[in-house]
């Protein structure tokens, strides 16, 4: 067994003496990775977020949205989401949505409604963290994930999405930042794909156009 390790560690010292060229030296590799897309944000985010299983509504107005909300609320037979952010809770309670709770109980959640940072167009991605209300529970522990963003949320890429966290916290980042794309999903077990092992079964993202 001595012997043996002894083999694999020099062969290891060997291959890190080795200076192997460089097949891209004097690429500019500080611009954009992936060739940017035509279609406007909110096509191209509806489009990807759809193909990783979320569900998308688009919503002209605020009234449009709360319509959209109720009639997702009346056909599921909700009677108790959980949404900690205060001022979302309240403006949607008053517009006719009194399923809402604070979310302080989340075992009895059916679906979880929260904002996010942003919306990543070219993987069809929600940006969440730490810093807002829903904090890191709500996101992933009902079977449902509902979010509300608006039109000045979308984002090109993930990095786009980053750069706006630092512009806005600088150096005092959220302790946690997640990127989650469409539900939850693993297929470690026998192969099977398995929807909710870690997190919602279905996600829900209510896209308000705010000019």
């Amino acid at each position: 067994m001595a012997d043996a390790k002894e083999r694999i560690l020099g062969r290891i010292r060997q291959a890190l003496q080795r200076q192997d060229p460089q097949p891209y030296e004097g690429e500019d590799l500080s611009g954009p990775v992936f060739t940017a897309s035509s279609d406007p944000l909110d096509v191209l985010f509806a489009e990807r977020f759809t193909q990783a299983g979320g569900k998308f509504f688009f919503a002209e107005s605020p009234v449009h949205l709360i319509q959209a909300l109720r009639e997702l609320f009346a056909a599921k037979g909700w009677t108790s989401v959980a949404c900690r952010d205060e001022a979302l809770r309240r403006e949607f309670t008053q517009a006719g949505l009194p399923s809402l709770y604070d979310g302080l109980d989340l075992e009895a959640a059916q679906a979880g409604l929260s904002r996010c940072e942003s919306l990543v167009a070219r993987t069809g991605s929600i940006l969440l963290s730490s810093r807002l209300a829903s904090g890191r529970a709500l996101p992933i522990y009902p079977p449902v994930q509902l979010v509300v963003a608006d039109t000045a949320q979308l984002v090109p890429d993930i990095a786009d999405g980053l750069t706006a966290i630092r512009k806005r916290d600088g150096q005092q980042l959220p302790s946690l930042i997640n990127l989650a794309t469409g539900p939850s999903r693993t297929a470690d077990i026998e192969k099977t794909l398995v929807l909710g092992a870690h997190g919602p079964r279905e996600v829900y993202v209510f896209l308000l156009d705010r000019p």
